[in-house]
């Protein structure tokens, strides 16, 4: 037992990953809308980027199919060695992000019948692999608007994480894969993160880990961004560990 202490407290005997505990506190940046409309990111995004990498943070972005496909291959490089960095994880947000009348009603991509929202994930699916080389195994829908076939059409692609993924929906579709839903939010309203009110519904609902975090960076002005780090200080304050969605799913 005494040579078992000093390798122990030398560092010698490492303790088997078995006994490590997934951390009790979670934050999952979902950030969506990640333009490849241009040669480089645009500046809200890369300063977003530039943040994660320098504070040794983690986040995930959703990527538009209709975007990947008018990517240049240099920006296809730049996205595969942000993937490949281990800092920022790219999931399907669908094929096109629109809304389209039928009925005399805005229709959503994902409020279609169940091929047509097969076709639209795999069609995002397949362009991933081809252009950027990334398998995207987390999925978020444009506009968080769904149907009741959605759950099996992202089951039947095989797709493992459903961000905002809702709870009986989802099980009563036949999804297996592990649901992040919403709890509290990053913005006021869309694109405009705001420090107190995060907080405030934070202290009020004491939400349970893990915290997933819809943002829209694109539309973050500095003012903005900076109402974003604060946020961000304060989770780290209280203990949390940022990770991607996969990274958490992996755990459970």
């Amino acid at each position: 037992m005494k040579c078992f202490s000093i390798l122990l407290s030398l560092g010698i005997l490492a303790i088997p990953r078995l006994f490590a505990k997934e951390p009790a506190k979670v934050v999952i940046l979902k950030l969506d809308d990640f333009s490849s409309r241009t040669e480089v990111p645009t500046e809200n995004w890369q300063r977003v980027v530039d943040y994660i990498h320098e504070h040794n943070l983690t986040a995930s972005f959703g990527m538009i199919g209709r975007d990947i496909k008018r990517a240049t291959p240099a920006f296809c490089e730049w996205i595969r060695g942000q993937q490949e960095s281990g800092r920022i994880e790219f999931w399907n947000h669908g094929l096109t992000h629109q809304r389209v009348e039928k009925d005399g009603k805005k229709v959503a991509e994902f409020q279609e019948p169940f091929a047509a929202q097969v076709d639209t994930l795999e069609q995002t699916q397949r362009l991933g692999e081809e252009k950027l080389g990334i398998v995207f195994t987390a999925f978020g829908a444009p506009f968080n608007a769904i149907n009741a076939d959605t759950a099996k059409a992202l089951e039947a692609v095989g797709i493992k994480v459903w961000l905002y993924g809702y709870g009986s929906a989802a099980r009563e579709g036949g999804y297996t894969g592990v649901l992040l839903k919403r709890s509290v939010n990053l913005e006021k309203t869309t694109s405009v993160p705001d420090f107190n009110f995060f907080k405030k519904q934070y202290l009020e609902k004491n939400p349970q880990s893990p915290l997933v975090l819809q943002g829209h960076p694109h539309g973050w002005s500095e003012e903005r961004f900076a109402e974003f780090v604060k946020i961000v200080a304060f989770l780290s304050e209280e203990g949390y560990v940022f990770m991607k969605p996969s990274e958490y799913a992996a755990g459970k």
